[in-house]
């Protein structure tokens, strides 16, 4: 039996625009809260206070424990300042637009909320007494799903070394970030795992895209034996952010 769906649209890279406009929108928010910026001295990222960023939802692990387990998603819509921001507005433009437009709205939204959600749980975990924000995490579980992609499709990728060399290089440039006031590397790695793990659930494998892109059919028998091999990288995402889970609130 022959899948002979239609070849899917073009795709928008929707879901990146929203999230940008909502981090921009809430630095901003923060930015009144606290009636402008702090001295470099105080916030060296140019931004608004400790203070203001912890009552707009900032990371902090001791409220987190307290009830306030919104914390772990509102910190990823939040940024430390101006330069904090502008670099992963770069960045999720750079990886994220490109994305969202192979992968789609809801897969590349699973995939940054996910590995957010992830990197702020380990976050939490490792560092309980520091505050953070950002959406570096989310950032690094696009780096994670690029990386299960290109694992994947290694044969099929063209330029594929110049691509393995952008990724590393894009790691190590958010890693040194991960030295910044508000911002740790944590969550980077909490984000990078979630990302890898559900990037190898989102993507299309090589045949696959071959069917997308040169029109190609592809047996219903193999879509399922797919859909399984996704299936269990979806069970090991629930699993990992689970541990976390289980392992914060032990």
């Amino acid at each position: 039996e022959v899948d002979t769906r239609p070849i899917p649209k073009k795709r928008w890279p929707v879901f990146i625009a929203l999230v940008s406009l909502i981090d921009v929108g809430m630095f901003v928010y923060c930015c009144i809260l606290d009636h402008g910026v702090e001295p470099i001295s105080e916030n060296p990222m140019i931004g608004p206070s400790q203070k203001v960023l912890i009552g707009a939802g900032a990371k902090d692990t001791a409220l987190i424990m307290q009830g306030q387990v919104w914390r772990l998603g509102s910190a990823m819509f939040l940024h430390a300042g101006v330069i904090h921001l502008a670099l992963n507005m770069a960045m999720q433009y750079r990886m994220g637009w490109f994305m969202e437009k192979d992968i789609g709205f809801v897969r590349m939204g699973c995939v940054y909320l996910a590995s957010g959600l992830s990197g702020n749980l380990l976050s939490a975990l490792l560092l309980p007494t520091s505050i953070t924000v950002g959406a570096s995490s989310s950032l690094f579980g696009i780096v994670g799903a690029s990386a299960s992609d290109l694992a994947v499709n290694w044969r099929t990728t063209a330029h594929r070394y110049r691509a393995l060399v952008l990724l590393l290089l894009q790691l190590a440039i958010v890693i040194v970030l991960g030295t910044l006031p508000f911002i740790d590397n944590f969550a980077h790695l909490g984000g990078l795992i979630c990302g890898f793990f559900l990037g190898m659930g989102v993507y299309p494998s090589d045949l696959e895209r071959s069917a997308i892109y040169k029109g190609q059919q592809v047996s219903s028998c193999r879509r399922c034996l797919h859909g399984r091999w996704r299936g269990l990288w979806f069970v090991l995402t629930i699993l990992w952010l689970a541990a976390l889970s289980v392992l914060l609130y032990r």
